[in-house]
């Protein structure tokens, strides 16, 4: 290693242990995933090769729980979007609301 690295590497040790410590600096800093859907998702069936299909979202489901993910999500029901959310997204207009 050489000088100017090192001096690099005390300089960031003195920051960190300015502000909270070393510890507080390498601790990991956790994060969930939020899982949001609703039961209402299952009737949306726009074909069987479509990928809003309610097999695909189940199946989804399912391989989160086989590898034992599910239960680490953060999971949420979906509310209904009012008219005026639809409306201001650029997908939909008032007529087809």
């Amino acid at each position: 290693m050489n000088r100017r690295a090192l001096l690099r590497g005390s300089i960031a040790l003195a920051g960190l242990t300015m502000f909270g410590g070393v510890q507080a600096a390498i601790k990991p800093k956790t994060m969930s995933t939020a899982y949001i859907t609703h039961a209402s998702c299952l009737k949306h069936n726009m074909g069987a090769n479509h990928p809003e299909r309610p097999a695909r979202l189940q199946a989804i489901e399912d391989a989160l729980k086989l590898a034992g993910l599910f239960d680490l999500l953060s999971r949420y029901e979906a509310p209904q979007a009012s008219k005026a959310q639809l409306t201001s997204c650029l997908l939909y207009t008032s007529r087809c609301v």
